[in-house]
């Protein structure tokens, strides 16, 4: 058998929270009887969550458990998060963007897995900061940028480089980044497009091209990117 319970709340001062519980009686109970859940619903999970959105803001919070021992999943005890997008600065010539997210994980493995991975407590961490300069030349949108990410994890951490080879393994890291963006937006409208059916009164072609480069310089192999 099954018991599934979901639930979302909307609250004041823009507070949403969802409950979910999902337990199955046996790894196999729902794709035998519930085969259109098993494949095309979510995943089926225990969880808290609380956010709030405001302005160009985004703060969350989630517990996760796993109640179902055949189920391999990632109990987040629990993960925080903090979002900011498109805030200007200095009398509006500049623009930030800002995420990030605090862990606190654990791996939990089918407890019939003949070669269960490692599993136990993580913790995880990554902030990305975007300082951005938009300008105009003439019908073209420039943006120079400059962002750095910190990234910390003591599971695994980073220990493969781009080529798939094994480097020194390190929890730390840290990716400094800088480049410019180009858009621009050509159109041609006809007016002497009209259908009554489809309701249109004529038509607009929009072009836009956009172009993008940027550099990148790491501290630890691990988190190495190619410039582009």
């Amino acid at each position: 058998g099954r018991f599934t319970f979901r639930h979302r709340e909307f609250l004041e001062d823009g507070w949403q929270a969802t409950a979910e519980t999902s337990y199955l009686s046996d790894r196999n109970f729902l794709e035998s009887m519930y085969r259109s859940d098993y494949y095309g619903d979510k995943e089926q999970e225990t969880l808290l969550y609380a956010k709030r959105i405001w302005d160009n803001q985004a703060f969350s919070v989630l517990g996760k458990l796993r109640i179902n021992d055949f189920q391999q999943q990632t109990e987040e005890l629990p993960t925080v998060e903090y979002h900011r997008i498109g805030q200007s600065f200095w009398d509006h010539n500049l623009t930030w963007y800002s995420s990030s997210q605090v862990s606190r994980l654990r791996e939990r493995f089918d407890k019939d897995d003949p070669n269960p991975g490692k599993g136990g407590f993580y913790s995880y961490a990554t902030t990305r900061n975007e300082a951005d300069l938009p300008l105009t030349l003439g019908t073209f949108k420039v943006v120079p940028f400059a962002a750095g990410t910190y990234g910390y994890e003591d599971r695994n951490g980073w220990a493969t480089d781009l080529n798939g080879r094994a480097t020194s393994r390190e929890d730390n890291a840290i990716l400094g980044e800088t480049g410019v963006r180009g858009s621009t937006m050509f159109w041609k409208e006809d007016p002497a497009v009209q259908s009554r059916l489809w309701d249109i009164d004529g038509i607009r072609h929009i072009v836009m091209p956009h172009v993008e480069a940027a550099a990148f310089e790491e501290t630890e192999a691990g988190i190495k990117q190619r410039d582009m």
